[in-house]
């Protein structure tokens, strides 16, 4: 099927007299004057409705009284609350970049335990569904969750601060490298040279603990070493790294 051909005519522009075709099926929209000459005329058009019309007014804060201005449509079609910036900001508690406004509702609050009547700081999103216990009462043996603490022991040292600090501590003083291989950048591991299982007075040791990457530790970690005769294991036998 052939493409329609509309008929065109030529036509000029009013202002700068530019001449071109034009097809004769959108005349009667048409102005009369080239794109150009258009966005202009549109442009100052707009200008001078901004003159006559301003789009801000002045306004005045009801809460500190300060005067600004605000778009007239905002307060007509969005709804304005009467604050200012800062005092809208305060009384939603957010803060503004680049200017310190006191929070309306804080993170935390103050409660009281229902057990020992001990007082401390509880975030608020988490208090309505909060058992009303402080920690030390929650994990006594009178209440009905605790499970008479089947936590294993392990467990407990390595998840406690303690350890944490050990760990992080052993890794600063080795820069982060694995102490065989001398890769850096990848997963790293502390690793006891002393086993954690054997020798409990020196699990927190700074001596006694080395930075491995994963690889070198399932190689050469104390398992995979050589055999020395340990007394404390009942005549039996543990493994120690080439260290």
């Amino acid at each position: 099927m052939p493409k329609k051909v509309y008929p065109k005519v030529e036509v000029e522009c009013s202002v700068c007299k530019k001449k071109w075709m034009k097809t004769t099926t959108n005349m009667k929209k048409w102005s009369g004057m080239c794109r150009l000459c258009s966005n202009i005329a549109v442009a100052q058009k707009r200008k001078s409705r901004e003159k006559t019309k301003p789009m801000h007014v002045e306004v005045k804060c009801l809460a500190c009284g300060s005067s600004f201005m605000k778009n007239k449509y905002t307060i007509k079609y969005r709804g304005w609350d009467g604050l200012c910036q800062e005092c809208s900001a305060k009384e939603r508690g957010k803060r503004i970049k680049g200017t310190k406004v006191s929070v309306a509702k804080p993170l935390y609050i103050d409660v009281q335990c229902m057990g020992c009547d001990k007082p401390f700081m509880k975030n608020r999103h988490t208090v309505s569904f909060w058992s009303g216990l402080c920690k030390e009462c929650y994990h006594h043996s009178e209440n009905g969750l605790w499970k008479g603490g089947i936590t294993p022991e392990n467990q407990k040292i390595r998840a406690s601060t303690e350890y944490k600090q050990w760990r992080k501590s052993i890794f600063e003083r080795d820069d982060f490298r694995c102490q065989i291989c001398g890769d850096r950048g990848c997963y790293i591991e502390a690793d006891h040279i002393l086993p954690f299982s054997i020798y409990p007075e020196f699990r927190f040791e700074l001596d006694n603990g080395r930075t491995l990457c994963e690889d070198c530790h399932y190689k050469f970690g104390w398992r995979k070493g050589r055999s020395i005769y340990n007394p404390l294991l009942h005549n039996s036998y543990v493994y120690f790294p080439d260290w």
